[in-house]
């Protein structure tokens, strides 16, 4: 994969925009969405997003939102308190369940680790981290399309 590439998929990853892409990049913008649609990377970043630290994250803040905005009146804490509940159990299943979105946490939570440690394994250098990181993107390509 060369570097402009990785550097593509690394941005789309987070969220970037194509265009903001295409800009940083040089690429041309029918580059990226060839990658983007011959290579999975729509289906991987979706992956990535719901990942069980993403969703109980993003879930926790909504609700921290929502307690800041909620009314002191009895029947408001009654509701905020239904959907405490609710969002607990979510999240309990979300946890429960052994799916695709399992195999990518693991990855990217060995990634994330690579990248804390890569001081104490002297062999691990960038080229290293950018080899694994195309390696899971190519397992998750192949079990994207074993769906």
């Amino acid at each position: 994969m060369s570097k402009q590439k990785a550097v593509a998929k690394h941005l789309y990853m987070k969220g970037t925009p194509i265009m903001q892409i295409v800009e940083l990049t040089g690429v041309t913008r029918q580059s990226v969405s060839r990658w983007v649609n011959q290579e999975n990377w729509k289906e991987e970043r979706a992956a990535r997003e719901m990942s069980k630290e993403s969703i109980t994250s993003m879930t926790l803040s909504k609700l921290g939102e929502a307690i800041e905005n909620t009314d002191a009146d009895e029947k408001s804490i009654s509701r905020m308190t239904d959907s405490l509940v609710k969002a607990a159990k979510g999240i309990k299943e979300i946890n429960r369940n052994t799916n695709i979105v399992n195999k990518v946490d693991t990855i990217i939570e060995f990634e994330n680790w690579l990248v804390a440690h890569r001081e104490e394994y002297p062999e691990v250098d960038d080229k290293l981290i950018m080899l694994i990181n195309q390696m899971h993107s190519d397992f998750m390509s192949i079990k994207f399309k074993q769906k």
